[in-house]
């Protein structure tokens, strides 16, 4: 019969497999089947440790895929392996900056090159310096957002976002001489794309372009299709920044061909709206609407409604520009349809505003006897007309109740005044309620620093004598205030529970607990910052699984992208450059031209 240590070892390698497979959810399961089993082998309990980190990571639970880095962290420091101490750095820097813990994450990937550079490994060192230029991007790119206009280039959001990028391509710039030093061409890849993005957001487009350029050259040599995609697009983002709408749109095609070519829906769909509004800072409006009809099709194909509503807006402006105003009632009539069903009052009350407008001054061309007149010809999936707006009437009438009943009671909304005094109580609990928990975690905030435990406090398993506010009772506070603070204390009373969270699946882990404070050269800085992690709250959030050590299979990963539109929008600069909006020009227009 199999001992545990060996039916352990047994399910952590089928888990394993599964995750390099892509598979993640099902690996997830296998290894902590494995954990459940059990075993005392620390090697063993290492690996399945930086497995389920990135098993987890690459599914989007950044606060588990913390959990079991950490784990990882410390048992490399139990084990003296300063290389997997490196690499459990890095990963849990890469969780942390997935989630906007940027000061942490730092923190992890200076420690990572810190280790590097003692061990005199290259490589490792060249990870690292890459680790630590990705987040101050991340940064600096989350900053650029927050910024009022692109314009603002003097305030202090856009100074400190400047500075993040700029000390992002200083590690970068040092990452590419190393990578280059090393062979690592495929590497090099990688950071000309990251710089080319650097200087894109800093706005400095030649440069964007060059590096890119570099980049798409690397893709090449390694057949990389994915890579000259990316390459493509952001090449075509340039040249759009740059006014130059027609090499972006040879650019746009490439991408969108080689999207097409490995099946990648999302990116194909992207960059069929991408191409579409190019094609419309040039007036090549029949080019426009193909692209857009291509990416409303598959929009529709990938369930995603916000795209679908994107394209059917821009299909009506297309049509618009083309004189063929039938077409363009029908577009915005489905995206009048469509916010009805989504229950966006603003994006109902603009299209309908645009339909009414465009009948108004079209009459003769759209109405028959007192019938809106629609083509729904062009639309890939055909939408008959007995199923649209018949009459301007009915287009004017209240287009959304202001109180809808549920269903379940089928009683008139405002049966008695009982019942809505009912429903005002219960907003007003509610909104106490809500009150409530801002005073607690704002408490809570200040403080984290006194919950934080000693090392040594992990070793003593022993069951605490009764303190004096085990004997408190919740009477008695006058204020909130006081009331948190017992809670608080409460809490503290938890310590064993969360210490049930390290090394979980080890035998003799009180034995270890011991080890980690016995360990000369105990490094106290790290471990310090190892528990102040662990009491972070994380929204999940997605990131760019190219960022995740140890995860080479990428072809079998799904598809992280959940809307057909592409992140780097630059639909309000097109319709800049374009010759002007829907409202602006249908007085003007001519419909027999």
């Amino acid at each position: 019969m199999k001992d545990r240590n060996e039916r352990c070892l047994e399910v952590a390698k089928e888990g394993e497999r599964l995750i390099r497979d892509g598979h993640f959810d099902r690996g997830i399961e296998s290894m902590e089947a494995a954990i459940a089993i059990g075993t005392s082998d620390l090697l063993t309990l290492s690996a399945i440790y930086s497995q389920l980190g990135n098993a987890f990571f690459s599914v989007g639970s950044y606060s588990k895929a913390i959990e079991f880095h950490r784990n990882d962290l410390l048992l490399a420091r139990v084990l003296n392996d300063r290389t997997g101490e490196a690499k459990a750095c890095g990963n849990l820097g890469n969780a942390m900056k997935a989630v906007g813990q940027y000061e942490m994450a730092l923190s992890y990937f200076e420690t990572q090159l810190k280790l590097a550079k003692q061990l005199n490994d290259r490589f490792l060192e060249s990870r690292a310096l890459f680790h630590l230029g990705t987040a101050h991007q991340a940064r600096g790119k989350e900053l650029s957002r927050m910024c009022p206009s692109t314009n603002d280039v003097d305030g202090p959001t856009w100074q400190q976002a400047k500075d993040d990028l700029n000390k992002s391509n200083d590690y970068f710039r040092v990452n590419l001489d190393l990578a280059r030093t090393l062979n690592d061409s495929m590497f090099v890849g990688r950071i000309l794309g990251h710089l080319g993005n650097n200087f894109y957001i800093l706005r400095d487009f030649r440069g964007a372009v060059d590096y890119h350029m570099q980049r798409l050259d690397i893709a090449h040599q390694f057949g990389d299709r994915q890579a000259s995609r990316r390459a493509y697009t952001n090449l075509a983002n340039a040249h759009m920044m740059l006014n130059e709408a027609r090499k972006a749109i040879e650019y746009y095609r490439l991408a969108y061909s080689v999207a097409h070519e490995t099946e990648d829906k999302y990116a194909e769909a992207q960059n069929c709206f991408s191409l579409a509004n190019a094609a419309i800072a040039i007036k090549d409006y029949p080019l426009a609407t193909e692209f857009h009809l291509r990416h409303l099709k598959l929009a529709r194909e990938c369930g995603d409604v916000a795209g679908e509503m994107r394209a059917l807006s821009s299909l009506s402006l297309d049509f618009f520009y083309q004189s063929d105003l039938r077409k363009a009632a029908y577009f915005l009539e489905m995206g009048r349809k469509l916010a009805k069903q989504m229950g966006d009052r603003t994006a109902l009350e603009m299209h309908s505003k645009k339909l009414t407008n465009l009948i108004d001054d079209n009459s003769q061309t759209l109405l028959i006897d007192g019938e809106i007149q629609f083509d729904w010809t062009a639309d890939p999936d055909g939408e008959p007309s007995t199923r649209l707006c018949r009459s301007v009437n009915e287009l004017r009438e209240p287009q959304m109740d202001e109180r809808t009943d549920c269903g379940l009671s089928r009683q008139p909304i405002s049966s008695s005044d009982t019942q809505l005094n009912s429903k005002l109580t219960t907003e007003e609990e509610l909104a106490k309620q809500d009150a409530f928990f801002d005073l607690l975690l704002n408490v809570q905030g200040k403080r984290l620093n006194d919950q934080r435990c000693d090392a040594g406090i992990l070793t003593d398993l022993t069951n605490r004598g009764p303190r004096q506010t085990d004997s408190m009772t919740i009477t008695g506070y006058e204020t909130p205030e006081q009331f948190i603070e017992y809670l608080l204390a409460a809490q503290g009373r938890r310590m064993e529970e969360q210490r049930a969270h390290l090394f979980p699946g080890l035998a003799d882990r009180d034995d270890v607990l011991q080890k980690i404070v016995d360990t000369p050269g105990f490094d106290e800085d790290l471990y310090d910052l190892v528990i102040k992690s662990q009491s972070k709250r994380f929204n999940d959030q997605r990131t760019d699984i190219d960022d995740v050590p140890g995860l080479k299979f990428l072809g079998n990963l799904p598809h992280h992208s959940a809307t057909t539109v592409p992140e780097e929008d630059i639909m309000e600069i097109v319709l800049k450059m374009a010759a002007g909006r829907l409202d602006d020009q249908r007085a003007s227009l001519n419909p027999s031209a």
